[in-house]
């Protein structure tokens, strides 16, 4: 096989690892910034007097 036929064999290979590199990097910008938002909330002491689970459908509350 030459070199041209393996090289245009790569191309394909290539584009994939660079579209999901760019997709795990703009994926993982995404979740850091939810997370670095969520840590600027304000705070307040307080403590849990009562927890119960409330079944609705078929989701839980």
């Amino acid at each position: 096989m030459s070199q041209n036929a393996e090289s245009s064999a790569a191309k394909p290979i290539l584009w994939c690892l660079i579209f999901v590199g760019a997709w795990l990097a703009v994926s993982g910008l995404a979740s850091f910034l939810v997370q670095w938002r969520a840590s600027r909330w304000p705070t307040a002491e307080g403590a849990i007097r009562r927890a119960e689970v409330v079944p609705e459908n078929d989701y839980y509350f």
